[in-house]
């Protein structure tokens, strides 16, 4: 039996309370008919916008904070924490809320002050210095969005569970329980455990096999959610609340793709604070 590292289905899934949103060009570009059902996308005028948006990207200075209690130097259990950025623009003149770029969140100066004006939790505006201008936009205020909310995704799991350990010398485990980070060479015998599924060469392969993500994307942990709008860890993941409240202010353009969220072993407390994070903020 071929060991293998997967998505952890076990709970009770749902969707509706959490939405991983971003920005950058290839995903805004697409016409609303080619995202699956639950997405959402920021209406927009794809002509006017294909030949009049600022886009650009950014060099992002941050701090690294260690979470994971199992092991400090576990690179998922990290939180990157943004002091500043400089970031560069092209296109223009129109600059939308959302300033299209890969990875990060880049906003205007009106979008930046109605959620720092909001009731949002976990959301800090950061501004930017401005490297490189040829956007025709003169002097642009930009800000980057820090999402404050700590990471909350559910690790992967090895099937079967006691194979969590180096196939060769035993030295475990290979995927953290706690951060999800993995070890893909030992630390002991320093022989590779893991590979790629497209990689594994089958039954006479002892390494384990990554099975990537689906298409679906990660999945939420509800317990290990702090309460934040805005929640750090493999892009920019908000809640119903926040979403909801960014198409409200006509926040453009930006794509929400909807996330599994298990909910399973949740207190009464826990269940009250994420039914009201899909409520409008008053």
């Amino acid at each position: 039996m071929v060991a293998r590292i997967i998505d952890d289905l076990s709970g009770d899934l749902r969707t509706g309370y959490f939405y991983s949103i971003g920005s950058d060009l290839s995903s805004i570009e697409k016409s609303t008919e080619e995202f699956p059902d639950g997405w959402i996308s920021s209406p927009i005028e794809m002509v006017d916008y294909e030949y009049n948006r600022v886009y650009g990207g950014a060099y992002v200075k941050s701090e690294v904070v260690a979470t994971c209690s199992i092991d400090a130097d576990h690179s998922s259990g990290v939180e990157n924490i943004t002091t500043g950025a400089e970031c560069y623009l092209f296109g223009g003149p129109t600059l939308y809320p959302f300033i299209p770029c890969e990875g990060y969140l880049l906003v205007n100066q009106e979008l930046a002050r109605s959620l720092r004006d909001s009731r949002l939790k976990g959301v800090k505006p950061i501004q930017c210095t401005i490297g490189e201008n040829q956007s025709g936009v003169e002097e642009p205020i930009i800000f980057i969005l820090q999402a404050e909310g700590r990471q909350c995704w559910k690790p992967l799991v090895v099937s079967p569970p006691d194979a969590n350990q180096c196939p060769w010398c035993g030295e475990a485990p290979v995927l953290c329980p706690e951060c999800g980070t993995i070890m893909g060479v030992c630390r002991r015998c320093r022989r590779k455990c893991v590979a790629l599924l497209e990689w594994h060469k089958g039954k006479k392969d002892k390494r384990i096999s990554l099975t990537p993500t689906s298409d679906e994307g990660l999945i939420v942990d509800a317990e290990r959610w702090d309460g934040s709008d805005f929640n750090c860890g493999n892009g920019t993941l908000v809640t119903k609340r926040a979403l909801d409240f960014l198409l409200s202010v006509h926040a453009r353009p930006f794509v929400a793709q909807p996330m599994r969220t298990d909910v399973s072993g949740l207190t009464d407390e826990q269940w009250k604070r994420l039914e009201q994070a899909t409520k409008p903020i008053t």
